[in-house]
């Protein structure tokens, strides 16, 4: 590139750039963006944008030249745009940023202040059925087109203990009592089946404010025995918050068919009879479609007034029509997507890195509202990906408050690297008004420019460099250098998709774009490893075209960059490789049963025709499955460990294993077993441990002994003397640099490389090469 010229066409110029004469072997400095507008800010509303650079020689000194920032805001040495703006207007102005070698850029930036959001009201001829009640929302915003709600919340269901006390009154104020039709409800459970339900787990945190349950179903004819036994099936959910509404419809389904199945089974042993197939009962329990001949509500409730109910209509009889919708609406919760406080994490004592396990990682998800429930302790031994649930996706997109500035909101991210643990950024998105917002005609290009505009916009804050001074020493450690960032990938949640036109067209178009937007933005960047992770359920794989396995697979293709020959992936066993930088995951929450689940979840694969070979393989190792914590039995627990370990790529969970909470320490065994070291460490991995946690504070002391050695060993060769008197000594300052590079190579995820091949190996063949010419080479005296 001619000297003073662009990194960017039409972009930032360079005024005298440090050439590689001068420079060695820095990368020239360039900044991070090419020249467009920086995201939008808000009048009266905090902002922050952090203008990033990489390349020449930090430390960075942002000026400006040119024009002026819009009013409130200023720009900081480090190049933070941050303030409150105080009017609406648009600035254009230049920023200079001068590194410590003397290479300078210069770049135009533009900068949008909105006025303050209003309701924005449907126009009046709209049908009333063409938009979804989906809430209050801001006016559209003219840079992106896209409308955003004024407080973006994530919907999730957790069953309230209030539903349990308006169906009590409602059966104290119904008919008479048909108790007689059930067995006494301490006979309901066998004593071995009790024994395997979860331990005593601590309750996800309740909302702020409850909201007032929805009424019941007017025709709901409800009495004392259905409640007493319904109280008993769903009573565990109480501890269970649901990502999605179908999971906790699922849920109720099966924690009844498990109740009337044990029911079952504790009658056939009453009668000394054979119990049915538990596993064939499920699933013609739970899903009603698979057996054409099932009783009716109306046939349960004859029966149950006639005070005999046989047990293949007891299901029907506890779930009455609209029970279960009821129960769903009863369980709706709105929580807070953004962080009301520092996320506070802290490791399990004792606790080391994850393990290194690139095939099969564990996920988690962290919802940050669980931060308001102590201890934060996690196993870090077990988390390879660790998704913060999560960020609105809208035009607004931003970090929040402190992510780039503070290193208090920022520990949370250092103490997943300290770990080794990936960190991924979820972004949740339910409001999709702004896929109606444009007319047909400006649809298309809206759909590519807002794509773009969101994908640049991940891709920056997923590249925030952690604040702080210590991490500008990690990022300038002479043979570690190594910059720590806010993210290693995206996590990608939609919900309460469009039902209807032209929503639904609208939806199948912008997120595959988004998709492969959000990959080619990355993939810009090819020094940075990310993911992208969509988070999927079984209903989005049967139901919506743009989720089906066709789909999925090419999004997978373009993603990932694969080789192909002969119209099919090349992959031989596990030689699979991506041709890019980006690496594409499919999270699919199962739902309970999930004995069922998951093999449907492979079934999926298995039967489609756009599988074949090579491909169904690589496909399959893209799907991580997600358990919902707590498990309701330790022995399904296990088989479902082991059969995606076997079947997919990694095993996720919802929400993430707290110590001593969602996993008790049957499962923590399990688990262990599978994604990290054994109960019974040997001395390697508990010293490991220790060391990998601690790695930069070793690697600091390694990188002193050898200057101190160095410095020793000139000295020794200036001064004949003390190379007399303290040369034999002095061979011993080799030990210590010695020990703390052992023990690097050992357990350092950054030498994996020397422990995983043969180049420590070949490192020691030569060392012992070089000692022995040298012997064999040395100059002898003899004795007078």
């Amino acid at each position: 590139m001619p000297a003073g010229s662009s990194p960017f066409p039409g972009g930032a110029t360079s005024e005298g750039a440090c050439g590689a004469a001068c420079c060695g072997a820095d990368a020239p400095l360039r900044l991070l963006r090419p020249p467009e507008a920086l995201p939008p800010a808000r009048q009266g509303r905090a902002y922050e944008q952090l203008i990033a650079i990489e390349g020449g020689r930090p430390p960075y000194q942002f000026t400006l030249v040119d024009g002026a920032l819009p009013n409130g805001l200023t720009l900081g040495s480090r190049g933070l745009v941050a303030g409150t703006p105080e009017q609406p207007q648009v600035s254009r102005f230049v920023v200079a940023v001068q590194d410590r070698a003397g290479a300078r850029l210069r770049q135009a930036f533009d900068l949008r202040v909105q006025p303050p959001p209003t309701a924005r009201k449907a126009p009046a001829s709209a049908p009333a059925a063409s938009m979804p009640e989906l809430g209050e929302l801001t006016t559209l915003d003219a840079h992106s087109d896209l409308q955003a709600r004024r407080d973006p919340v994530a919907i999730t269901y957790l069953l309230p203990k209030a539903a349990f006390e308006a169906l009590k009154a409602a059966a104290a104020g119904g008919a008479a009592s048909d108790s007689a039709a059930m067995p006494p409800e301490g006979e309901l459970v066998d004593p071995a089946l009790a024994a395997s339900a979860p331990a005593a787990v601590v309750a996800p945190p309740a909302p702020a404010a409850s909201a007032p349950l929805p009424p019941l179903p007017d025709d709901l004819s409800w009495t004392e025995a259905q409640q007493a036994q319904l109280v008993v099936a769903l009573e565990p959910m109480l501890k269970q918050e649901f990502p999605a509404r179908d999971l906790f419809e699922a849920a109720v389904r099966t924690r009844v068919c498990l109740h009337v199945s044990r029911v079952m089974v504790n009658e056939a042993r009453r009668l000394k009879q054979k119990a049915p197939d538990a596993e064939d009962f499920l699933t013609r329990c739970t899903d009603p479609t698979k057996n054409p001949t099932a009783p009716s509500y109306a046939a349960a409730a004859a029966s149950a007034a006639a005070g005999q109910l046989p047990l293949d209509q007891v299901r029907p009889w506890l779930l009455p029509p609209g029970l279960e919708s009821w129960l769903a609406k009863a369980a709706r919760v709105e929580r807070p997507l953004l962080p009301s406080k520092a996320l506070d994490w802290s490791g399990q004592p004792g606790c080391g890195c994850a393990a290194e396990r690139v095939d099969q990682p564990l996920y988690a998800f962290y919802p940050t509202w669980m931060n308001d429930v102590q201890p934060q302790w996690m196993n870090f031994n077990l988390i390879n990906r660790l998704s913060v649930f999560a960020l609105p996706l809208n035009a607004d997109l931003a970090r929040p408050d402190g992510w780039a500035t503070s290193t208090a909101h920022t520990a949370f991210a250092r103490t997943a690297r300290r770990h080794g643990t990936k960190l991924d950024l979820a972004l949740y998105a339910n409001d999709w008004r702004f896929l109606l917002a444009p007319t047909a005609e400006q649809w298309t290009s809206a759909r590519q420019r807002l794509a773009r505009q969101l994908a640049v916009r991940t891709r920056e804050i997923l590249d925030t460099p952690l604040p702080g001074w210590t991490e500008d020493v990690k990022a300038w450690m002479p043979g570690f250098a190594e910059r720590q960032y806010l993210g290693d990938g995206v996590t990608i949640m939609v919900e309460d998709l469009p039902a209807t036109r032209p929503g639904s067209t609208r939806f199948a178009e912008f997120y595959p774009a988004f998709v492969r937007a959000l990959a080619e933005e990355m993939g810009t960047h090819r020094e940075r490893q990310y993911a992208i992770n969509l988070v999927l359920t079984l209903p989005m794989l049967k139901e919506h075209a743009v989720f089906g396995v066709p789909a999925l697979f090419e999004l997978l293709k373009t993603v990932e960059q694969p080789t192909v020959a002969h119209g099919r992936i090349v992959a031989e066993q596990s030689d699979y490789q991506r041709g890019s930088n980006v690496e594409l995951r499919f999270l699919v929450l199962l739902p309970e049963p999930t004995a069922l689940s998951k093999k449907r979840l492979r079934q999926f694969a298995e039967d489609s025709p756009a599988l074949h070979g090579t491909d169904r393989r690589v496909f399959l190792r893209s799907i991580v499955p997600v358990l919902q914590l707590p498990s309701p039995e330790a022995q399904q627990f296990q088989d479902d460990v082991v059969y995606a370990q076997d079947n997919f790529g990694g095993l996720g969970f919802w929400p993430v294993p707290l110590e001593d909470r969602e996993v008790d320490a049957a499962r923590r065994e399990v688990l262990s077993n599978a994604f990290g070291p054994g109960p019974e460490l040997d001395w390697k991995a508990a010293l490991c441990n220790w060391i990998c946690p601690n790695r930069w504070a070793l690697r600091l002391l390694l990188e002193l002994l050898l200057v101190a050695g160095a410095g020793v060993w000139v000295a020794l060769q200036l001064n004949c003397e003390w190379r007399r008197r303290y040369g034999r000594v002095a061979m011993l300052a080799g030990l210590p640099p010695a020990l703390v590079a052992f023990a690097l190579s050992g357990c350092d995820p950054a030498m994996a490389f020397l422990r995983n091949g043969t180049v420590l190996l070949g490192l020691l063949v030569i060392a012992l090469i070089v000692f022995l010419g040298a012997a064999m080479l040395k100059r002898t005296v003899e004795k007078p």
